[in-house]
């Protein structure tokens, strides 16, 4: 099984995108790619990887005092609570 290197999440979405404040909306063809991307890496995941990883970008998007929220963390936190309710339907 394949699993998500963060680090090499890291580099490819600062490497699509360096601008941190460049909001998504501006560059929507380079989001979507990017998402596709973080789906098909999100299905390939064991429930164990999916359950680790979401824990660890749950840690990435908690706000400190003076500190804004990275809207990629949050995008991709998204897609894997996403990713578990299909794989988990209630």
């Amino acid at each position: 099984m394949a699993t998500i290197n963060l680090e090499q999440v890291i580099w490819t979405l600062a490497r699509i995108d360096p601008a941190s404040q460049r909001s998504h909306t501006q560059r929507p063809w380079i989001a979507m790619q990017t998402l596709e991307a973080i789906r098909d890496q999100l299905r390939k995941m064991t429930d164990a990887q999916l359950t680790e990883h979401g824990k660890t970008l749950r840690k990435f998007c908690r706000r400190l005092p003076g500190q804004k929220i990275d809207k990629r963390w949050l995008m991709e936190l998204d897609e894997a609570r996403a990713e578990w309710r299909r794989r988990h339907p209630k």
